[in-house]
């Protein structure tokens, strides 16, 4: 339920436009992508949860924007730092093509009104997500991330910290297979889209703070659901 609810916040209260593309091959980029992931990855497709959308992350790209106050830490050679699933059970070495294994988001599409709203999420105790509203041709985004109990986040420096951040984003380009038309239908998408800058607790920086954007590259499938339904 709090992943819902998060998702359905991040379908509204954008306000950064950009323009919108059809080509219905971006379904088969999407299927070409989903078919090369490990097994575990394509059976989440199917779990309950995924059934409104599903998102693979082609780029998150993270931009330092105060790299001049980084203070790198010297770290003990000894300590080895490995990947893990969600129980906890060590991940394979991936080859060194790792641009075919993806993370996996929730996704959720409605439509309010006269406008198409497409959100994704990852995470629950701590988690971002962000999203893109379709109006017309005209296109916003916004991008949204949150730890629980740890207030770390600010817009700028002097502002109070906050265990959570929302800032709009630039969509660079929104590519749609098809408009959506009735409730259920199914399409396919491609975003790419650059965030707003913002501030992130980091004790390696001068001030304490690193001030970071993202630039995320994502494809998707969506069922349209009505803005009411859960």
């Amino acid at each position: 339920m709090k992943t819902l609810l998060l998702i359905t916040a991040l379908l509204f209260g954008h306000s950064v436009f950009g323009q919108l593309q059809i080509d219905p091959g971006v379904r088969y980029e999407f299927d070409s992508l989903f078919n090369q992931q490990p097994k575990y990855i394509q059976e989440k497709r199917y779990n309950k949860g995924f059934s409104d959308g599903f998102v693979l992350l082609l780029s998150f790209k993270e931009d330092t924007l105060n790299i001049q106050d980084f203070t790198p830490i010297v770290l003990n050679s000894s300590i080895k730092i490995i990947a893990i699933d969600e129980n906890g059970n060590e991940l394979p070495d991936l080859p060194k093509d790792t641009a075919k294994y993806n993370q996996w988001l929730f996704g959720r599409a409605a439509f309010y009104k006269d406008t198409l709203s497409i959100g994704s999420f990852f995470g629950l105790f701590s988690g971002l997500g962000f999203s893109v509203k379709i109006v017309g041709d005209k296109i916003s985004a916004v991008f949204f991330e949150y730890v629980r109990r740890d207030s770390i986040y600010r817009h700028k420096l002097i502002d109070t910290r906050s265990s959570e951040i929302q800032v709009e984003a630039r969509t660079e380009s929104v590519v749609l297979s098809n408009m959506p038309e009735k409730l259920r239908d199914i399409f396919y998408g491609k975003v790419r889209l650059v965030t707003e800058p913002f501030y992130r607790d980091d004790g390696t920086f001068r001030n304490s703070s690193i001030q970071k954007k993202y630039t995320i590259t994502y494809l998707f499938i969506c069922k349209l659901m009505d803005s009411e339904e859960k």
